[in-house]
């Protein structure tokens, strides 16, 4: 029994070893599930001290080793981890540019995604899901919740200065004309003959500045017309990215527009203050990469926790529709593994088993999906003919 014991104390103390070389060497233990050094899988057991800890049943995790792995930099909570890191990284952004209405395209040096993640906080907030703890820190760093209706107001300032100055001048201010504030008033009005130019101006602002005699472009009210649409539907639903419910309720006209934006901004045909006023309302440009990326968060989280991706029929939110789960039949599964990002119905446990299909198969150990879903899932496909499997 002691000597049953001594070993296992042996094995825990190999792998602690191999957590603090990874926090000298890495800076912290944010270690990937997958993550393996020397043929040990560091990453599920960093995920198993995890579970103990939160789950304090483990009479094997004494308060010894909590301290141990506490004096390393143990995350115990991965996810207000990866909040308070990108918190760090929008301070950064503010030290460096100043502010931090942070492009959605915005990648930082070390290649976390900050454009889109401020944009999910402003979204959280719209939603009541951000804390109000969490709401002070933005709060303390300047954050814009609605920068949209930020630039309405500094437009309205600018536009009756002008008025201003044309009604005690007679005429509209030159290109160069820089107002006692500093206010570019003249670069302003040189702009917003450029959007009438583009049709990005609402139906509102083109009637204001009729008003200085500016001419109108009017067959490009389309685009702006879309667009106010558009903004409805996205303060309506929460989202523009993938959503049954939410697309459903986009009408065909809509929706066909909203694919063409997308279109063009891929190709760069997309004008910068286009992408600037759909993005300020939450723009998601490559719905398939939000979709997987949402999946694999899942599955992640779930890996970290548990150690391994044999995730339980019906574990995890399901994309299709989160209040009404069903599952996957056998056939369906085998779609979904092979053309993932072209299935619309597919959940956490699917995901999970197309991982570990592809590593079964990169080992040599199955050979297609019939056979992969015959040794994990046995009970699924045991009425399943092979041919109709494979």
């Amino acid at each position: 029994m002691n000597k049953g014991t001594h070993v296992r104390q042996a094995s825990w103390e190999e792998m602690y070893e191999l957590a603090k070389q990874y926090a000298q060497t890495h800076g912290n233990l944010a270690v990937p599930g997958d993550y393996q050094v020397e043929g040990k899988r560091l990453g599920a057991w960093i995920g198993t001290q995890r579970g103990d800890y939160k789950g304090k049943t483990n009479p094997c995790f004494t308060k010894e080793r909590e301290e141990k792995l506490r004096a390393i930099g143990m995350i115990w909570d991965v996810r207000e981890w990866e909040f308070q890191t990108m918190v760090q990284a929008l301070e950064e952004y503010r030290r460096t540019f100043g502010d931090v209405r942070v492009p959605q395209s915005y990648v930082t040096p070390e290649g976390r995604k900050l454009g889109i993640w401020v944009n999910r906080i402003r979204l959280s907030r719209r939603q009541g899901t951000l804390s109000p703890e969490q709401e002070k820190i933005f709060d303390g760093m300047g954050m814009v919740w609605e920068p949209q209706q930020q630039r309405q107001e500094q437009w309205t300032v600018c536009f009756e200065l002008v008025k201003e100055y044309a009604a005690a001048r007679g005429r509209l201010p030159p290109a160069g004309y820089v107002t006692g504030e500093g206010i570019k008033l003249g670069l302003w009005l040189n702009n917003q003959k450029q959007n009438i130019k583009k049709g990005t101006l609402s139906r509102e602002r083109k009637q204001k500045l009729d008003q200085l005699n500016i001419p109108a472009d009017h067959h490009q009210q389309g685009w702006d017309s879309q667009f106010e649409l558009l903004k409805a539907h996205a303060l309506r639903c929460g989202s523009l990215g993938w959503s049954r419910g939410a697309q459903q309720r986009l009408s065909e006209p809509l929706s066909n527009w909203l694919s063409r934006q997308r279109k063009a901004y891929q190709m760069g045909e997309l004008e910068k203050e286009r992408i600037q006023r759909l993005e300020e309302i939450g723009m998601v440009w490559d719905v398939r990469e939000e979709l997987w990326e949402s999946m694999y968060r899942q599955a992640r989280e779930f890996y970290q926790t548990h150690g391994h991706l044999q995730v339980p029929a019906g574990e995890g939110p399901y994309l299709q529709d989160p209040d009404k789960p069903t599952k996957l039949s056998t056939e369906q599964q085998i779609v979904v593994m092979d053309k993932l990002l072209e299935c619309a119905e597919v959940n956490l446990r699917t995901l999970c088993d197309l991982i570990r299909y592809q590593q079964l198969k990169d080992a040599g150990v199955v050979n297609s999906v019939g056979e992969f879903l015959r040794l994990v899932h046995p009970d699924d496909v045991r009425d399943v003919p092979k041919e109709d499997a494979d």
